[in-house]
């Protein structure tokens, strides 16, 4: 026997939607009566043609002429979620499945959603039990594979995208998202070219090159080398360090650099240890500590950490970066406040710009007395850019105004290029 349904759950659901439509930039609804299979036949035209807001009026249309029309109401759910209105669509999904609990394709609408906004243990509940009734669904197993792929879970993505495979050996998403694994590129180059600018001493040239192995699974590995000519001094930077995921979502990582104890300009030793977790919406948080030990003194700099993935192509970071100074001639520890924010954008498969503002202060002990500190306060503003030539090799471009007390100013300029194999 079916449920009694109500009718003011569905229909309190479309309304809302409908209200946003001319904040969508879509004419309202045409009143006339229109023919379901003529509307969906030309909904569907339209998502060929890539008009999903026209498809999305007449879907709409449809859900009004008859709130019992689930597939029409699915497809307004759908539409929404393909244009980036994924709370939107949550919500339309649910009203299908209040209304209509065993609605597969609402179920499968739902976990779509609640994937691309990284809800992924919700979804995962909706896909296995999909799964339990039906393990030969190509759609419900071709999700779990994404689903796990997007975690980062190979062994997993694998295990389903094989399955897909063994029921449709044709199924060109499976074999593509195979081959993709299997022909990662976990091994990436890159060398390039720094220098900075200053307008009260001599300026800073330099190279650098990075070795980087990354397992999509597990870890990254990473060793760099870095000479430069700073402050008319020659220095050279030894790099090794490594990232290991822990947990699902949990991440450790750990860096070492370190420099003859001849040179005075940069650290001779530079440790850098950080723990990052994954949380629900797009959102990474952690915190690391960095110790520098230069042959005059030494820095601490505890870190606060914050990631958040808008959207897909928008990405948000945020440090808040205390440093505490202490020279060895001087008593005592100087603590300086400071911290960086930026934003990426994922234009497109070639280019992936950012721009990013910091702010902070330094101290340092002065010429004529290693024994009395001096200090700057500075403003930093910079942007750039991944250019991508394809997904094996590309560029990396940035430029940075740095203007300090005193009328002090830096400009820095980094390009290089990277291969991976």
């Amino acid at each position: 026997m079916e449920p009694i349904k109500s009718k003011a759950t569905p229909l309190a659901i479309i309304w809302a939607g409908l209200l946003l439509v001319p904040a969508l930039g879509l004419a309202p609804p045409d009143p006339q009566k229109v023919d379901r299979d003529e509307g969906l036949d030309r909904v569907r035209t339209d998502v060929e043609k890539h008009h999903l807001n026209e498809a999305l009026q007449i879907a709409t249309q449809l859900a009004l002429q008859d709130p019992d029309d689930y597939e029409a109401r699915n497809w307004v759910a759908r539409l929404e979620g393909w244009k980036g209105n994924f709370q939107q669509a949550e919500n339309l999904y649910r009203g299908v499945l209040e209304d209509h609990p065993g609605d597969v394709e609402a179920q499968l609408g739902l976990a779509d959603v609640l994937g691309w906004q990284k809800h992924y243990a919700a979804a995962a509940r909706i896909l296995k039990g999909l799964e339990s009734r039906d393990p030969n669904n190509l759609e419900i197993l071709s999700r779990l594979g994404r689903l796990y792929f997007w975690q980062h879970d190979k062994p997993e993505a694998r295990r389903y995208f094989k399955r897909v495979l063994q029921i449709d050996p044709h199924n060109k998403e499976a074999r593509n998202a195979l081959r993709g694994m299997e022909g990662e590129n976990p091994f990436h180059l890159e060398t390039g070219y720094l220098f900075e600018g200053y307008n009260f001493t001599s300026n800073t040239n330099g190279a650098q090159t990075q070795f980087v192995y990354k397992d999509y699974d597990r870890k990254t590995l990473l060793a760099g080398f870095q000479f430069q000519n700073k402050f008319g001094q020659n220095d050279s930077l030894f790099t090794l360090g490594g990232t290991y995921r822990v947990l699902r979502r949990s991440y450790l990582r750990g860096e070492l650099t370190v420099a003859p104890k001849s040179q005075t300009v940069v650290p001779n030793k530079d440790y850098t240890g950080e723990v990052t977790q994954g949380l629900p919406h797009g959102i990474v948080v952690g915190g690391s500590y960095r110790y520098l030990i230069f042959s005059i003194g030494e820095v601490r700099i505890p870190t606060a950490q914050m990631d958040w993935d808008i959207k897909p192509k928008w990405h948000y970071y945020a440090r808040y970066t205390p440093g505490g100074t202490h020279f060895t001639r001087v008593p005592g520890r100087v603590w300086n406040q400071g911290g960086w924010t930026k934003v990426a954008w994922d234009a497109n498969r070639f280019f992936s710009p950012y721009a990013m503002v910091a702010t902070g202060a330094e101290s340092f002990t002065l010429a004529v007395s290693s024994e009395q500190l001096g200090s700057f306060h500075a403003r930093t503003y910079g942007g750039g850019t991944e250019i991508r030539f394809s997904t094996k090799q590309g560029l990396h471009v940035g430029y940075f105004y740095q203007g300090r007390s005193r009328g002090q100013v830096e400009n820095w300029l980094g390009a290089s290029y990277f291969v991976n194999f």
